[in-house]
């Protein structure tokens, strides 16, 4: 177990003799994140449910073959779903012990959100869902031999470095999206559509993937500190969001890899 200063955990930790409960476990922490993907499961089921009912039916907004439609109701539930996200984890940031309710909210929005996001890909660029999925898998695999074979250890620097990065590439984000929907034809807007189509926008995606494989890592040293210094089981709910939060953002960031890769080619 690394021993650093995470002021959620040392909060917690503080927490701990209070209760009178079962401790954390592993076994706890896997049983929470399989939850939380089985909720993001309802969450392409629901996708799908919402996209069969309004077949032939619901305002088409965009289609750009005869087997791709968006539905105008689809596109709402997109943004929608966009919000309860972005509300549900900034409570679950700051409210762990919220996050058995919000998780959960996050984990059902989240499925149809990235469902939404993939068939979008996968229209554009063929077999591109899968390869992202396979890649998911593999590096989380490799992310967590790294860190179960010592090779990697992460201090609090590391902490800082990953969120600050995060955190800058967070709001960078949101000012683009601001002035792309006031100004969408700015010089501003047009230089940044044209770093991301070229060689630099495949070194960003890069950088992006990088930084959610730093975030798993992360997620592994949560959950071993959260089993080793007896927290209550309780926790393990803190645990198991950190590391599903980072499988989709690693998924979504290979996605947007593959997708400039193949527009290069």
């Amino acid at each position: 177990m690394n021993d650093y200063n995470s002021p959620i955990l040392n909060k917690l930790d503080s927490y701990a003799g209070y209760y009178e409960t079962e401790r954390a476990s592993y076994k706890g922490v896997l049983s929470k994140v399989l939850y939380f993907m089985a909720l993001i499961g309802l969450g392409i089921a629901g996708f799908f449910l919402l996209h069969s009912m309004l077949a032939d039916k619901g305002a088409v907004i965009a289609t750009q073959e005869k087997n791709f439609v968006i539905y105008q109701t689809e596109m709402l539930a997109f943004i929608g779903c966009i919000v309860i996200i972005l509300v549900s984890s900034l409570i679950s940031s700051f409210k762990p012990m919220a996050i058995p309710f919000f998780g959960s909210v996050y984990a059902c929005a989240t499925g149809y959100w990235v469902t939404f996001i993939s068939r979008t890909y996968a229209y554009a660029y063929g077999g591109i869902v899968i390869e992202a999925l396979v890649l998911t898998a593999l590096l989380v695999g490799v992310m967590a031999f790294i860190y179960f074979s010592g090779l990697v250890k992460v201090t609090d620097q590391m902490r800082t470095i990953v969120y600050s990065v995060f955190g800058t590439m967070f709001m960078g984000s949101l000012i683009y999206m601001l002035i792309y929907f006031i100004a969408p034809n700015s010089g501003l807007v047009r230089m940044v559509s044209a770093v991301n189509n070229g060689p630099l926008g495949i070194v960003f995606a890069v950088l992006g993937v990088a930084l959610a494989c730093f975030f798993l890592i992360i997620d592994f040293d949560t959950i071993v500190n959260v089993v080793e210094r007896g927290l209550d089981r309780q926790y393990e709910w803190y645990a198991a969001y950190g590391l599903v939060v980072s499988i989709v953002y690693l998924y979504v960031r290979l996605l947007r890899l593959l997708a400039r890769l193949n527009r290069r080619n």
